[in-house]
């Protein structure tokens, strides 16, 4: 037996040696002879799925990887491999395979589901032909929910990410009310339904409850919310609490869940539902009090930004997965016109500026546990997020602060990176905010920006003009009313384009990208002059596609022009969608000669 484990383990590095010699065919005909020999060869599957999607062949590499997951469906890169070949799919119609692809994944706790949102979504809506059959009659809308209470995809990709489908969500907010009608009578909940409906408590909950409902819904929920408060049986009780946990936060009721907990062991559910919409943010409330403050907000306008996010943290992600290790120093070394005399120490000093609900420290510490990562916000809400978060993956290389950029100053450090990504165009004065991140960046340092762009966000001033001539509050109420206008419009209408925002499918999200109190656009040019005001040197763009790096160096085949401004602004300009989310770019601070 150990000889056949070596003999497999020498072909297993034979094939890895040709693959790094760019000897594809042979490399894949030394995984094919090993699975010849041993079929649950699943590291051969594996490596041969991972080279064919290198290769392009990403049919092939499906295959590979389904074999591998065939064997072994707890094989965690196997896993991430598989989602990252999903997300670059287009799907045409349903596919029961992928049915089964999309549970594997869903079931991997370290994946970011999230990012498969949109193509599981649109897979729903291919299975149940929800675009070219609408659920119109009560007869149909109770045997989509009969289907859905035992969809395991479906109910999975309620509990573990945020719907982000028109055609969907208007049939969710069908099924979830056709629930609330139906059983607010009930003695009790019928066992096949508890799980559709704690899955939609936990779907609306991160969505922040953003689906429209309408005068009976409200006046149902009036009565259950009144019911806790007198004498009813917990049959009874288990009935309204999880009813309402689909319109609102629990923790809001002020009453015992112990018919809720007492079912958390027979449904994974109710217990995700328990530990996530009231567990975590219990804890969220307690750690407010152990983050440090070092500055109150500057000004009216910062004001305005800080209580949006502490009434909307944002964005309030699930789950992040583990990043492949890389070294900051080694990549930014490799980054294109540094200066040539850059040297950089080990354990960098790196500041988030503005991190939000956390996602991007946490995910910088998993990339490179040597950084020593300072992270503040304006948010103290935001700020307990991130803290939680990073508590559960026992990340303690990151301080978390509250307070200013205006007033970074007061940190009395000096940081060798600065990463702002969608911050400093949320400022009464973005010069300000970009020139106070400077005067904290050591000479050689670098920093990576994320700004608007004027021409990507077209639909979106359109949208922000009507908001104004309706005279919209910034509300809860007013962010559902537009968001329905929105999923309402017709094709032709300025409007339409906006229903492919993942933004627009989560309360606070929609309140970032359409009712925001602060919002500046840029263009490139404008960008290069703010620039060289400040003092920076820009090196190149980020966190682009390849196709669209390829498609620049075509039309610009020119030495250092990746590292000229002017040319990206040429190239927005015949493509202005390229930067529909932001401009993201590093910079780098002179040295001092």
């Amino acid at each position: 037996m150990n000889g056949t484990i070596k003999t497999v383990r020498e072909r297993l590095a034979e094939a890895r040696e040709f693959s790094a010699k760019g000897l594809y065919d042979a490399a894949l005909n030394i995984y094919s002879s090993i699975v010849e020999f041993d079929p649950h060869c699943t590291q051969a599957y594996l490596e041969a799925g991972i080279l064919l999607t290198n290769l392009g062949r990403m049919r092939a590499a499906l295959q590979a990887l389904r074999f591998a997951l065939a064997i072994e469906p707890q094989l965690k890169q196997a896993q991430q491999h598989l989602a990252f070949l999903l997300r670059h799919l287009v799907l045409d119609g349903y596919n029961q395979e992928l049915d089964r692809d999309f549970q594997i994944c869903y079931a991997a706790d370290d994946l970011d589901h999230q990012t498969l949102a949109h193509l599981v979504a649109q897979h729903l809506v291919f299975k149940y032909q929800l675009d070219v059959a609408p659920l119109n009659s009560e007869l149909s809308l109770h045997q989509f929910i009969q289907k859905l209470s035992t969809d395991n995809l479906c109910l999975a990709f309620l509990a573990k990410s945020i719907n982000v489908n028109a055609h969907l969500e208007e049939q969710f907010v069908r099924v979830r009310r056709t629930l609330l009608l139906q059983l607010q009578s009930a003695p009790d909940i019928p066992h096949t339904l508890i799980k559709l409906i704690a899955a939609f408590g936990l779907q609306c909950f991160a969505n922040e409850y953003v689906y429209s409902t309408d005068e009976h819904e409200k006046n149902i929920l009036v009565k259950l919310v009144s019911s806790l408060n007198k004498t009813i049986t917990p049959q009874e009780t288990f009935k309204a609490l999880l009813l309402i946990a689909m319109y609102q936060q629990l923790t809001d009721l002020q009453v015992s869940i112990a018919s809720l907990e007492l079912m958390a062991d027979q449904y994974q559910e109710i217990a995700d539902l328990l530990s996530i919409t009231i567990a975590d943010i219990q804890e969220e409330q307690r750690l407010c009090s152990f983050i440090k403050s070092f500055s109150d907000a500057h000004g009216e306008v910062s004001q305005k930004v800080r209580i949006q996010y502490e009434q909307s943290p944002y964005p309030r992600w699930r789950s992040s997965p583990a990043p492949k290790a890389s070294a900051m120093a080694r990549r930014l070394m490799q980054l294109p016109n540094i200066d040539k005399h850059t040297a950089l120490a080990d354990n960098l000093q790196l500041l988030v500026a503005g991190c939000g609900t956390g996602f991007e420290p946490i995910e910088l510490a998993r990339m490179d546990s040597t950084l020593e990562i300072t992270a503040i916000d304006l948010s103290l809400h935001s700020l307990a997020f991130a803290r939680r978060m990073a508590n559960k993956i026992a990340i303690n290389t990151i301080e978390f602060l509250q307070g200013d950029i205006l007033h970074i100053d007061k940190l009395n450090k000096k940081f060798d990176v600065i990463t702002s990504t969608g911050v400093l165009h949320h400022m009464d004065n973005p010069e300000l905010g970009l020139q106070s991140l400077y005067n904290v960046l050591k000479p050689g340092g670098f920093m990576r920006i994320a700004l608007y762009s004027e021409q990507a966000r077209r639909s979106i001033v359109h949208a922000r003009q009507v908001i104004m001539e309706e005279g919209l509050d910034i509300n809860a109420d007013s962010i559902r009313y537009f968001r329905q206008k929105i999923l309402q419009a017709e094709q032709d209408s300025p409007l339409y384009v906006l229903r492919g925002s993942q933004d627009l499918y989560a309360l606070s999200g929609a309140r970032d990208l359409l009712f925001h109190v602060q919002e500046h656009r840029f263009t490139l040019d404008k960008i290069a002059e703010l620039l060289k005001k400040v003092g920076l040197n820009f090196l190149t763009m980020d966190a682009v596609a390849p196709q669209i790096f390829e498609s620049f160096s075509r039309l610009f085949p020119y030495r250092d022009a990746l590292s000229d401004l002017y040319k990206w602004c040429e190239f927005e300009k015949l493509y202005p969608d390229t930067f529909v989310g932001m401009y993201h770019f590093w910079l780098q601070k002179p040295l001092i000669k």
